[in-house]
């Protein structure tokens, strides 16, 4: 048997730019100092240490932003919501024939919910994600973590059954390393060859 496993950003979505790059554009702000607020301090929402909301509040001088977070969050997630529609509808026959699938993604909480509830509910069989794991791609915990839950959800399952698709490399090398039969994602093609059945 394989199970797929499969990034977010880059992956199953393919947005042109991040919210982030737009928005400092389009406020005209110093993008340097706004891109240390995803350096510094945004990790730690990212493994569950930390509340988007509130580090977004203590930092609404960075921001330039006096309104409502819950309003300028579901902007965020709507605008990067563009959806990768072919790999997702071969995702849902991989199900369909009885490939389990999976998202495996580091996100804060926030984004998480949103991406359960709204991007893609209902499309997978479960959610990996670091803000809930307490760890993030590409530390072999976050791996050795999602291993462990998919042999409970799937008895007898080898590391080297697992299928996984991720656009960052060192994220690739991460599962690797623990035997995740790992792909770096160019296009949808290479995922119709990992589940192909072998001659």
């Amino acid at each position: 048997m394989k199970v797929g496993l499969f990034d977010a950003d880059g992956v199953l979505t393919l947005p042109e730019e991040m919210f982030s790059q737009i928005y400092a554009r389009t406020h005209g702000m110093n993008p340097e100092r706004f891109s240390q607020f995803f350096q510094q301090q945004f990790p730690a929402a990212i493994i569950g240490e930390a509340d988007l909301k509130e580090l977004i509040e203590l930092n609404r001088d960075v921001w330039q932003y006096d309104g409502d977070i819950d309003l300028l969050l579901e902007q965020w997630f709507a605008g990067e919501n563009i959806r990768n529609e072919e790999l997702l509808g071969y995702i849902k026959k991989l199900r369909a024939n009885g490939t389990p699938c999976y998202l495996a993604t580091n996100q804060e909480k926030y984004r998480a919910a949103y991406m359960k509830e709204k991007m893609f509910a209902g499309e997978f069989d479960g959610f990996f994600v670091s803000a809930e794991l307490g760890v993030k791609k590409p530390d072999a915990a976050f791996y050795q973590k999602v291993l462990e839950q998919l042999q409970q959800n799937h008895p007898g399952l080898q590391a080297s059954d697992v299928v996984f698709f991720d656009d960052t490399m060192g994220n690739i090398d991460g599962a690797l390393q623990l035997g995740i039969d790992a792909h770096y994602y160019e296009h949808f093609e290479q995922v119709k060859t990992a589940f192909a059945p072998k001659a």
